[in-house]
Order: C-alpha cells, then structure tokens, then sequence
C-alpha cells in the first residue's frame, strides 16, 4: 500500500464512488413475500443507519422485468429523496438479497477499489453528525415534507478519511455497539407492543378505569370538539418544530439547517393546550401537544380543544393507529408526497364502532368521539 494511503485524507466523494444506481419506480403490496415472489423496498428500510430488510412491498409479476438493482453484498443503499430529517439515510448491506430491489427513491453505492475506503466504515462517516448537516445542506426542494438529493450535490461532499488500518479498527468497535443497540431495541420493541395493547383496551373502551365504568361515550366528529387557531406570529415568540419522535421543540435543538423564511409575518402562533400537527404528514400520526407559547410553521395546523377534552390524553390518542388510519384516509392529494390533512378534512372525521369515545379524566361527564 503506497504512504499516502497510511495517512488521513480529505476526498470528494466522486473520487470514493464508482457508481450511484438507481431503483425503479413501481408499486407494490404491503405484505410478505411467497415463496419466489420479489420485493421492492420502501424508504423505510433504512433507519438510524440500519438496513431492514422487511420494509418492501410485494411486486406483481408481470411487473418484475422493470426492476433493475437488487440488494447486494458489500454496498451501501442511500435514499436521495425523503423528509429533511431522512435524506440522504444510509445503511451497509452485509449480504446479498436476490429477491428485494431498489425503488426509485433510493441509490446504491459502489466505491472504487482504489480509494482504500471500506464500504462499512464509509456508511459509517456518512452517518455521523457532521456529515448529515453536510448532506442536508445540500438537499433541495419547496416541499417542506420531501427534499431532493442530486449525484452532482453528494460527490462534492468532501470527507476526510483515515488509514485502512484505522477504518477497520473503528468498524469493530462500533459494530460491537450496533449489536448493543440490537438487544436494547429488541427491549424496546416488546414495550411498545405491551403499549400499544394497552391502548387498544383503554382507547376503544374496553378496559375502563374504577370510577368510569358506568359512564357512557357517545360518538361525534372531531370539528364538534375542535377548533383551529388563525392567529399570526408574534416577533417575541420563539419558533417551535413538531418532530415524529420528540414532540414540540424549539426549532435551534434540531441539527438541520433552519429554512424557514425571515419573514414570519404567515407563521402561526400556538399557545399552552393547543395540539398542533404537520398538516402534510399527519397521515403519519406526526402531532405534538403544545405546553409553550411560541410560533410555528404555516406547514403546521393548530387545533384548540373544547373545555370537554383532557389536552393531555388527545396526545395519545392522536397517536391510535386507529386513528392514524382515519387521519391517512382522510388526507388528500395523488400520492403520499402530498398528502395533507387540512383543518376542513380533519374536522370531519368521526369515530367508529372500533374506537368508541375519549374522555376528560376530571369528573365530567360530558363523553366525546
């Protein structure tokens, strides 16, 4: 190996990569594969660095001849187009999968052989914090829910890499804490499953609380029990984010680079109680409950809770898969890019016979949806 290899280094990735590849763009059904079936996957496989190779969707056979790029050994599989938060998510594939194909918004990565870059250590650096400030900075589009990454815009990316030796040194240390984390989320897994069982009894009515179980609910469409806030920023309020996994944030706590306007005359003002939900991914249960006064996005739809409603159990049940479907199937728009749930749709959603009612736990007795 030449001296220069044996000492860091700082490379576009044009000059790591051999190719960028794309999927195909096809439909699919949401469910297992039978015996010879093949799959293409969703964006979902990739996740904090990790590939799941369960997250695809079933293609027809006469379908099958349009796939171009299965799963393979020894690459990396990159989305180049996704959320903010999500773009430009990678993940190392250990092993071949004949069966599961790229989809259109997805990439794989091959590196060259002289480049001395392993391909896990470099799935690695691209998920580390620096490097996905670098990749979202470089992401485009006026979507707010769906950002573009281009070839052009990712090898310029510049990263500095170390020797081999080192490279192999750092994989096996981490992949000691991925094997870690494996166990824990495993943990994890099995207490959102005792959760959502939980739910499911508490939020259809099944299991009732002592002190509750003889007060009946009655069913009514969410706009009878809601009303949606219209009121303009205030230059004094701090601007908040509503993020899938920690809820309402001040906007500076997210590592993304802040795109909104430094005009926020159109941004809304949200106060302590609210429920406030991206509108164009609430089909995804993305909600959180307001507990500061600040401004938000006009991305955002501001809902105010009736004096019947306990602000804190809406949270949950806002986050009832049962729910998540109506607030899904409610949404318009072609495709789920642009799918929005605007106050006007989700005031007419009503609840069904498989999840009767939510209460106010304060002793009222008036019982809704």
């Amino acid at each position: 190996m030449s001296k220069n290899c044996e000492q860091w280094r700082t490379l576009k990735l044009s000059y790591i990569l051999a190719s960028i590849t794309s999927g195909t763009s096809t439909g699919g059904e949401n469910r297992k594969t039978i015996n010879e079936e093949v799959g293409v996957l969703t964006l979902a496989s990739i996740s904090n660095g990790i590939f799941n190779p369960n997250e695809y969707r079933v293609v027809s056979t006469d379908r099958v001849g349009e796939l171009k790029v299965s799963v393979c050994a020894d690459t990396l599989i990159i989305s180049r187009s996704n959320t903010i938060d999500l773009v430009g998510t990678v993940a190392y594939i250990e092993k071949d999968y004949p069966n599961l194909f790229l989809s259109d918004l997805l990439w794989e990565l091959r590196l060259l052989e002289s480049s001395h870059v392993l391909p896990r250590w470099l799935a690695y650096a691209l998920s580390s914090k620096k490097m996905r400030i670098e990749i979202q900075r470089r992401a485009s589009g006026t979507s707010e829910s769906m950002k573009k990454l281009s070839r052009e815009r990712l090898l310029s990316i510049p990263l500095l890499v170390p020797p081999k030796s080192f490279q192999k040194s750092t994989c096996i240390l981490l992949e000691e804490f991925d094997k870690a984390i494996a166990i824990t989320e495993k943990l994890i897994t099995a207490k959102r499953r005792l959760k959502q069982g939980l739910m499911q009894n508490l939020l259809t009515g099944k299991f009732r609380i002592t002190g509750f179980k003889d007060k009946p609910w009655r069913s009514v469409k969410l706009g009878e029990v809601f009303s949606e806030r219209i009121e303009r920023a205030r230059e004094d309020l701090p601007l908040l984010s509503v993020t899938g996994s920690m809820g309402l944030i001040y906007r500076d706590e997210l590592i993304r680079r802040d795109t909104s306007n430094s005009d926020k005359s159109n941004y809304k003002r949200v106060a302590s109680g609210d429920i406030v939900y991206n509108t164009m991914r609430m089909w995804q249960g993305v909600s959180a409950l307001v507990n500061i006064e600040g401004i938000v996005s006009p991305a955002y739809t501001v809902v105010i809770p009736d004096s019947s409603l306990n602000a804190s159990f809406i949270k949950h049940f806002f986050k009832f898969s049962n729910l998540i479907h109506s607030f899904h199937r409610y949404s318009q728009g072609l495709v789920s890019d642009t799918l929005t749930l605007k106050f006007q749709q989700f005031s007419r959603i009503k609840g069904s016979s498989e999840y009767k009612g939510i209460r106010k736990i304060n002793g009222k007795d008036k019982q809704v949806i």
